[in-house]
């Protein structure tokens, strides 16, 4: 067992950090490490460690983390693929009679099971769209609408107003809003995309404070784009962005200090056009992030396969998806048959909702009409895919504008099985632990009925 520091001291920490069903490098090869005061106003320590081939090869590892002036700290430990988060492990423990602190990533950490109800809401104006920031001190819940902006948190079953964030200039509905470590602390800052001007990153403090980066991006840069996705594209363990909208789509590389510049080698084709949304995943199985692409703002267009060649470098795949014009509004990547392999959800206007699954060779096929439970035409206008009830199966929430919410529960077979829950309306949907208790839990935002917390 390797040491990733030491210190010396009678009440000192020794913070284990191990693997529970995931190998390296081919499910995790990378992990950022937190460790705060409880005081939000004390120190932390904060890394991201990448799995190499000479100096850090395996897990557990350890930290050893002398207390100094702190009775209690916070641990956080998220394991990545890619760039993509696919573990995460936290805990709180006093200084005191506590000497060792297991940190556990594991690829099945349960969760709660049972119907799903609606904990709180919260008013936001038409056109607000979510993202949960995880981080020191718990999750963040961000919503960003027109002429509004707000952090909330999860507390016992209420949301509460939490920090200070940044006032939103939009005056119409942001295009995208992206929750990703962008400086290496551990802590999710904030992307938005807004209508027509240049996308703006805001940076989490400690005191749950949203501060805006102004140096992020050069100027010009991505003006009038519609979607944004997040994944460590070069292999340098900080995490880069793409971005695109009707005549562009452009890799924003990270130098590491949340300055982001454009890749050397631009992408071409008519996946760099018309761009309606974005997702990364490891598609071809070499274990770096490839990146599917959404089109058809105002005219149906088939989505694309981008490839990941290396050094940031993208290609589309040939054949990699069906030739069919949709409207996209979404895209979500999960391994939804069990074989190890990316497949994609993609959800657009007046289409049924369609599920590729990847051959494992880098090429995507239409298996919605055995693997699905509805054909029907919907406005799918937000899709996402995860274990939402701690089976380790990938389950999948949908959006769809002007009607109720869609729950489809995975099943050991891979197809989707219609939970028949009753859901508010949600044209934007995210599955994420909002109240730190290890269990996933739904937002759903839309222009009736605002922002909604659904819990198991």
């Amino acid at each position: 067992m390797a040491a990733l520091a030491a210190a010396c001291g009678d009440t000192a920490l020794v913070i284990e950090v191990r693997s529970d069903g995931l190998s390296i490098p081919d499910d995790l090869d990378s992990f950022c490490l937190l460790v705060a005061d409880r005081n939000i106003g004390g120190g932390q320590f904060s890394r991201v460690f990448v799995f190499d081939d000479e100096m850090l090869t395996s897990l557990p590892q350890t930290l050893t983390v002398e207390p100094g002036g702190a009775s209690s700290a916070e641990v956080l430990a998220r394991g990545y693929l890619g760039g993509i988060e696919v573990a995460r492990d936290r805990t709180e423990v006093a200084f005191s009679g506590v000497s060792n602190v297991p940190m556990v990533l594991a690829r099945c950490p349960g969760g709660r099971t049972g119907s799903a109800g609606v904990v709180a809401t919260f008013d936001t104006p038409p056109g607000t769209r979510v993202a949960v920031s995880v981080g020191r001190g718990g999750s963040v819940i961000v919503a960003v609408g027109p002429g509004f902006s707000v952090a909330l948190r999860a507390s016992g079953s209420s949301l509460e107003e939490i920090g200070d964030v940044p006032p939103s200039s939009a005056t119409a509905a942001p295009r995208a809003l992206l929750a990703f470590d962008a400086d290496g602390d551990c802590d999710d800052d904030i992307l938005l995309i807004p209508e027509n001007t240049p996308p703006e990153l805001w940076l989490r403090g400690a005191d749950f404070d949203f501060e805006p980066a102004p140096d992020a991006f050069p100027s010009g840069i991505a003006i009038g784009a519609r979607a944004a996705a997040a994944a460590d594209v070069d292999g340098d363990g900080d995490l880069d962005i793409a971005v695109g909208g009707a005549s562009n789509l452009q890799i924003l590389v990270n130098d590491g200090t949340a300055r982001f510049f454009p890749a050397m080698v631009p992408i071409s084709g008519d996946a760099a056009m018309d761009v309606t949304a974005l997702a990364f995943g490891d598609f071809d199985g070499d274990g770096d992030s490839d990146l599917a692409v959404g089109r058809g703002d105002g005219v149906a267009a088939p989505a694309r396969l981008l490839t990941n060649a290396g050094s940031a470098v993208f290609q589309t795949i040939t054949a990699a998806l069906p030739e069919l014009p949709l409207q996209v509004r979404s895209l979500a990547v999960r391994d939804v048959d069990g074989d190890g392999f990316d497949d994609l959800l993609i959800g657009a206007l007046n289409s049924p909702v369609k599920l590729y699954i990847n051959r494992t060779d880098g090429r995507l096929e239409d298996r919605s009409f055995t693997l699905l439970p509805s054909l029907v035409a919907i406005d799918a206008v937000s899709v996402a895919a995860t274990d939402w009830d701690g089976d380790c199966i990938a389950d999948v929430v949908i959006g769809v504008s002007g009607s109720s919410i869609l729950a489809w529960r995975g099943t050991d077979s891979g197809a989707l099985v219609d939970e028949g829950l009753t859901l508010a309306g949600g044209t934007q949907v995210v599955l994420a632990d909002v109240d730190d208790d290890g269990s996933l839990d739904l937002i759903a935002v839309d222009s009736v009925t605002g922002l909604s917390w659904v819990r198991r």
